[in-house]
């Protein structure tokens, strides 16, 4: 009976550990196919905007690191990878091009590779260390006096094409002043046999393939106003704009077409807002936390699993011989009154 109770219990916790893959959180694919989308507030990521390039030898180093890097942050950081549009690099984009200008002053051939801003700090040329980065990101955190941003995406389905690629996204929370701009990126990307005339790494990761900015001011001007740059990759249009002066929040409503050879699986929406001085005054990302809440969920469920079936392993075996010593006093007690009767 011990045995087969222990065997139950072994088969029920082999199904507890093969559910721990999906971790209860919604996969990339799951979100793109369920017509509700995603949705999530958020604001304080730090914005790490790293040049690097595909011909880079000093990236194929320093990379590495810093994904590695941003990834063990969480929402904290997001990685935003610009990578030159100078006829070499294939990852290269308009928008790539317009943040070098903006952030450096220059163009992106005159920019140290590999050159990394956090925020709106002065670019930090070369290979960087765990400390390094760290020191930066907690720096850019103290100086931040962050908004509470919503941001919602969802796919706008159409009849007879299931696999539309009509996005839906959403904005509320930032106040009047600056630029809003939208980053898409995309993880995973591989250049296949380019990467032997390159650095040699074939997979990147936050590549930036595309984005827009708009004009923040709560004032009602035309959308081809308020539009102050789009990625030629790239089709959006305003949906809705509005302004509340008790709360001193904007709203934008967008409709976005994605570029069909990308993977949609892989992409990230990142939201900033900057002031006119370029200081960054919110940011955030979708989809962003699902990785690590499904680390978070599965380590927590194995947890409690292991510590489960610990107890119940030591439970069955102190049953069983509290049972046996039971028989075995109820067989003395017999025998014993057995041998008073024939006395």
């Amino acid at each position: 009976m011990a045995a087969r109770r222990l065997l139950v219990l072994l088969a029920v916790y082999g199904m507890l550990l093969a559910s721990l893959g999906n971790g209860g959180a919604q996969s990339s694919t799951e979100w793109w196919q369920d017509d509700e989308g995603l949705s999530a507030t958020g604001g304080a990521s730090v914005v790490l905007r790293q040049a690097t390039a595909t011909w880079c030898e000093v990236c194929k180093v320093s990379d590495p690191i810093i994904i590695d890097f941003a990834e063990s942050k969480g929402t904290n950081i997001v990685r935003i990878a610009i990578h030159p549009q100078d006829g070499i690099d294939p990852l290269g984009t308009s928008m790539s091009t317009r943040q070098a200008w903006l952030l450096a002053d220059r163009a992106p051939s005159e920019l140290e590779y590999p050159t990394s801003w956090f925020d709106d700090t002065d670019g930090l040329s070369g290979q960087l260390s765990g400390e390094q980065l760290q020191r930066e990101m907690l720096r850019a955190q103290g100086a931040r006096q962050t908004e509470s941003l919503s941001m919602s995406i969802a796919r706008i389905s159409e009849p007879g094409s299931p696999d539309s690629h009509y996005l839906d996204i959403e904005v509320s929370g930032f106040s009047s002043e600056g630029t809003l701009s939208v980053f898409i990126t995309e993880d995973s990307v591989d250049i296949g046999d380019l990467a032997n005339n390159m650095n040699g790494i074939r997979i990147h990761q936050d590549v930036l393939r595309a984005g827009f900015i708009v004009n923040a001011t709560a004032e009602e001007i035309d959308w081809g106003d308020r539009l102050i740059f789009q990625e030629p990759n790239v089709g959006v249009g305003q949906r809705s704009w509005g302004f509340n002066f008790e709360t001193e929040v904007s709203h934008l409503g967008l409709e976005l077409w994605l570029n069909p050879e990308w993977n949609v699986e892989n992409l990230n929406f990142i939201i900033i807002h900057e002031a006119d001085d370029g200081t960054v005054l919110s940011a955030m990302a979708l989809p962003g936390e699902r990785s690590t809440a499904t680390g978070v969920i599965g380590t927590t469920t194995l947890v409690i699993g292991v510590l489960v079936l610990g107890g119940l392993l030591l439970a069955v075996p102190a049953t069983f011989w509290a049972k046996v010593a039971e028989t075995r006093s109820a067989d003395a007690d017999a025998h014993q009154q057995n041998a008073e009767s024939e006395e």
